[in-house]
């Protein structure tokens, strides 16, 4: 299959061909190629994964979650990455079983970091520190019955709030949320429409949208919406929810463009496999991001300054293979 690659993206990435981890070991991924201008970043050992990559206020750094025992797999640790030296330093080590994950997106924010933890001994909380791993606050607390708290973001121009998303079971519809810590940590279920399944929110760089994917309950059929959280009444709600353009394909792992103006998705958009593009919110089409028919290229978050979008990437399109990390250079169109 012939995939669909605007002229002004990568006009060299054809003979830009990566080959990586080639193995007769069945346990072994098979050939690995790339076909874009995609760096490598990390290189983890013993079947670790890395994963859910987000840039630093400043763009030098990267974090992401580390999983210690393969794909989703804990125990798993935070870790920050030095772009340019590559040197790793860990931020929230790993330990037993206990599941540290931070996302993509507005994760690192104003020298803070945020993240969901299993760490208190009962359901996943959201926490928060320094980006130096000092000042570690658990900032929810509630009964393992209720659910757990997972996938939190700040706003970028706020950091006393934080969306994230609630659910009781993988398999039950989840809901958005929002913990404000202005106001004594208080949470705010933000949808509650039983008809559908809202998962992975983000903020807008701006601070003024929140996205999430939905699909119907027990579906698969994934698409972004956007809506504006109106904080002037006791509680606050969204406003209208608004399903964006975008292909039919499943749209997931969802983040914004720095500019607002595109959302980073992973999609399968006239590709093999699932790859990043930028979904325009108004008109237009979507634009390829990466391009591979080997991996699967997911978990997209973009630099504060709209330069370089990082992603994670493993071999075929199940979760049985470990992933590293990866960024590329943002095409002109996107600016």
């Amino acid at each position: 299959m012939k995939s669909y690659i605007f002229k002004s993206i990568f006009v060299c990435s054809i003979i830009a061909i990566m080959c990586i981890a080639c193995s007769n070991d069945d346990d072994e991924p098979g050939q690995q190629v790339r076909l874009d201008n995609a760096e490598q970043l990390t290189f983890s050992q013993n079947g670790e994964s890395a994963q859910n990559p987000a840039f630093s206020p400043d763009g030098k750094y990267i974090l992401f979650t580390r999983f210690k025992n393969g794909y989703n797999e804990p125990p798993s640790e935070l870790v920050k990455i030095n772009i340019n030296t590559k040197e790793e330093t860990v931020i929230i080590p790993a330990q037993n079983d206990v599941e540290h994950i931070s996302v993509p997106g507005s994760s690192w924010i104003n020298g803070k970091i945020c993240w969901s933890s299993d760490i208190a001994g009962q359901s996943n909380e959201i926490y928060t520190a320094n980006d130096d791993g000092t000042e570690i606050r658990q900032i929810t607390n509630h009964p393992e019955s209720a659910g757990y708290y997972i996938e939190p973001v700040f706003n970028p121009l706020d950091t006393s709030k934080i969306i994230f998303e609630f659910g009781s079971s993988d398999a039950s519809p989840h809901q958005i949320a929002l913990v404000e810590l202005d106001k004594n940590n208080k949470v705010t279920i933000l949808t509650n429409d039983s008809h559908f399944d809202d998962r992975l929110p983000n903020w807008s760089y701006d601070g003024r949208k929140i996205l999430f994917q939905r699909a119907s309950a027990g579906a698969e059929n994934w698409q972004i919406h956007i809506a504006e959280i109106d904080f002037t009444g006791i509680d606050p709600t969204l406003k209208v929810v608004t399903k964006i353009n975008q292909p039919s394909s499943p749209n997931t792992d969802n983040s914004w463009y720095y500019n607002n103006n595109y959302i980073l998705s992973s999609t399968k958009y006239n590709s093999v496999m699932p790859n990043i593009f930028a979904l325009p919110l108004n008109i237009g089409n979507p634009i390829r991001i990466s391009n591979t028919n080997t991996n699967e290229d997911g978990a997209p978050s973009c630099s504060l300054d709209g330069k370089q979008i990082a992603f994670e990437t493993h071999f075929g399109e199940d979760e049985e293979y470990p992933s590293e990390i990866w960024i590329i250079e943002i095409p002109n169109i996107l600016k």
